[in-house]
């Protein structure tokens, strides 16, 4: 069955994924999708997987407060 919503999860990961690693740069979200899945299979092991994306969020939210270029961004002067 086809839903309207159906690949909402996947977008929500892949924006993240994207500002996780810097906009605009390819080799940051490669590095933010490689933390991003290595961080939700661990917190998922160790607790449930109904978590899953409350990690997605969590991670998030640290990276836009204490990075807010991303992982490989360049700071605005």
């Amino acid at each position: 069955a086809l839903e309207p919503y159906m690949g909402l999860p996947y977008t929500l990961t892949a924006l993240v994924v994207i500002i996780l690693g810097g906009m605009g740069n390819i080799l940051g979200s490669l590095i933010g999708g490689f933390v991003l899945g290595l961080i939700i299979t661990t917190g998922v092991a160790l607790t449930s997987p109904v978590f899953s994306f409350v990690i997605l969020y969590l991670l998030f939210i640290l990276v836009i407060l204490f990075l807010p270029a991303g992982i490989l961004g360049r700071r605005l002067r």
